[in-house]
């Protein structure tokens, strides 16, 4: 039986390659800023960014939030 007539989707597959990914980092960005000390109370600021505005809160995080860590 071909993929074709299995029902098979790509994009339904992508799709969900795509959430499985994003939910990933996520859990990554929420356990980075547990687990180390930030600047004044930014730890708070960023725990509240991922949790309420998830995909642009990470990437957000990743981009500029890793530079405010305390070494």
């Amino acid at each position: 039986m071909s993929l074709i007539n299995s029902g098979f989707s790509f994009g339904l597959f992508f799709w969900q390659l795509l959430n499985i990914a994003i939910l990933g980092l996520w859990v990554f960005c929420l356990y980075d800023v547990s687990t180390n000390k930030f600047n004044n109370n930014l730890k708070t600021a960023f725990v509240l960014l991922v949790l309420f505005v998830p995909f642009f809160g990470s990437l957000w995080y990743l981009l500029n939030g890793r530079k405010h860590k305390i070494s």
